[in-house]
């Protein structure tokens, strides 16, 4: 396998991505938040430059804190216009947008996109994450989590009446007759720089590869009882 990983590494290159805005809806300045006394951006960086199979890391942001302080740990840094660091600005608009300002001679580049609202995410998820993709000869993965309700009992209210999303017969179902599914995390996706041009209004699709990682590094800043969460654990 290490052949296999070798050989790939040889004509292919991995380039880390955090997009780093410094708004947010949910919580003021949140990439700047701390969880166990580290800002989820110091986190990212940390994570990114331990890796042992990136070969350069890049973050885009509008918010010249969070570029400077990139900029002082040797993150090449890419200055998103204020049009992108939107609420409503589409992820894959922000990852094309960055992606031409990538500078490197070689052709075949994987871009690893690392947000850093996810702080559990370690280099080893990282690093693990891209073997795998190798060895199983995949060119897109990401990474999801086990989720915690049954979908299959999902109801909708409509007019003051519940209606069974699926089927009613699967209301009295029990939990165990069901199979697991999983919900995109938002700590990896890993994906061919050429690929993002021709992207239009999402970056998944169900040709990506899974990287199945547990609940509790999966744990997704998005708000103020998530940050609580975070530094409990």
């Amino acid at each position: 396998m290490k052949k296999k990983i070798n050989l790939f590494l040889k004509n292919n290159i991995f380039i880390g991505l955090i997009p780093a805005k410094g708004t947010s809806q949910s919580i003021k300045k949140k990439n700047l938040k701390k969880v166990k006394g580290k800002s989820l951006i110091d986190i990212v960086i940390k994570n990114s430059k331990k890796s042992k199979l990136l070969t350069d890391i890049y973050l885009t942001s509008e918010d010249y804190r969070i570029l400077k302080n990139a900029k002082k740990k040797n993150i090449k840094i890419i200055v998103r216009p204020k049009n992108l660091s939107k609420t409503n600005s589409k992820m894959v608009d922000v990852i094309k947008h960055a992606v031409k300002f990538i500078q490197t001679k070689q052709k075949n580049i994987f871009i690893v996109l690392l947000q850093p609202t996810s702080p559990f995410r370690t280099f080893r998820h990282i690093d693990n994450a891209i073997e795998k993709m190798i060895i199983n000869n995949k060119k897109l993965l990401i990474s999801l989590k086990k989720n915690k309700i049954c979908v299959f009992k999902s109801l909708k209210v409509e007019k003051l009446r519940i209606k069974p999303i699926f089927s009613n017969k699967f209301l009295s179902n029990n939990r165990q007759y069901f199979p697991d599914t999983y919900i995109p995390n938002g700590a990896i996706y890993i994906f061919p720089l050429n690929s993002i041009k021709n992207k239009t209004n999402t970056l998944i699709n169900k040709t990506f590869m899974p990287f199945i990682m547990n609940n509790k590094d999966s744990i997704d800043i998005d708000n103020n009882e998530d940050l609580i969460n975070a530094n409990k654990k």
